[in-house]
């Protein structure tokens, strides 16, 4: 498990030719995707919606790279594995209803906007006899 956390902790010069190793396997590295997750949260406007997608990228590669080596685990490194599983799962969960809620606001906002059209078109037509 230590290994996998100094792969997760390289330098950025080492992600870029680590990525460009992969890049045959269509997946970002996980240094990679560390870097542009520390990326995202640098920003001062951070948008959780592209942090917790970025948390569940990272998640998924970690598992990913544990499970690939299951029969050499130990039972902590199991567990370790367990919490990561259930960990993405809470994190899908969150994103699936964060982006319902964004719908639901949009709609809302949408309803408003063109409710207030409405409005304001009936009070200018009612000025105008």
């Amino acid at each position: 498990m230590g290994s996998l956390m100094r792969k997760c902790t390289t330098s950025n010069s080492n992600n870029r030719s680590s990525n460009n190793a992969n890049k045959s396997k269509n997946k970002a590295s996980i240094g990679y995707q560390l870097f542009m997750y520390q990326e995202e949260l640098r920003r001062g406007n951070t948008r959780s919606l592209s942090v917790a997608k970025s948390k569940i990228s990272l998640t998924e590669c970690l598992i990913r790279e544990n499970v690939q080596n299951l029969s050499n685990r130990s039972d902590e490194d199991l567990r370790i594995i367990s919490r990561e599983m259930s960990f993405k799962k809470h994190l899908q969960t969150q994103v699936s209803r964060y982006s319902k809620l964004i719908k639901l606001a949009m709609g809302v906002e949408q309803k408003a906007i063109k409710d207030s059209t409405s409005i304001s078109s009936t009070a200018a037509h009612s000025r105008v006899k």
